[in-house]
């Protein structure tokens, strides 16, 4: 039986990616902003609106679209420490705001948000639930599934 010796392959930590993200899905919801994390073999992408998903290998760092271009259909993205996730959300919250002028929320969900009648509401520009001011809860209440009565 031959014998085959290989080099050691240097892989990431499995959860360094998660962790990252997380971080800055964190980060991110000190902005008030909403973002949905999922994750890969040793990737982890952090969705935030169209057009800006970032991107983390955990170690690496960050990368995100900018929304400019280095030359024709060339994309230029933007790169910032995962060791710093709070700066990176801030630059991504900048990216955010040009994101969701450029990308506004489609007639269909507009109007489906207006006819929700349960005690929640949607943010013009978060993405997030809140409960509306004017609906009075007590603290183990929850909103309705059911539609307007």
């Amino acid at each position: 039986m031959p014998y085959y010796w290989t080099l050691p392959r240097l892989l990431p930590k499995p959860d360094t990616a998660l962790e990252a993200a997380d971080r800055l899905q964190r980060a991110l919801g000190a902005f008030a902003i909403s973002a949905d994390v999922n994750v890969g073999s040793g990737i982890a992408l952090v969705s935030v609106w169209a057009d800006l998903i970032v991107w983390t290998h955990g170690e690496l760092g960050y990368w995100w679209w900018s929304g400019r271009y280095a030359a024709p259909g060339r994309k230029l993205y933007a790169w910032g420490p995962v060791r710093d996730p709070v700066s990176v959300a801030r630059r991504v919250a900048f990216r955010f705001a040009e994101a969701c002028q450029n990308h506004p929320r489609s007639a269909a969900i507009v109007e489906m948000l207006a006819t929700v009648r349960d005690g929640w509401e949607i943010p013009p520009l978060t993405g997030q639930a809140v409960l509306r001011k004017d609906e009075a809860r007590g603290p183990g209440d929850r909103p309705s599934i059911a539609g307007p009565a």
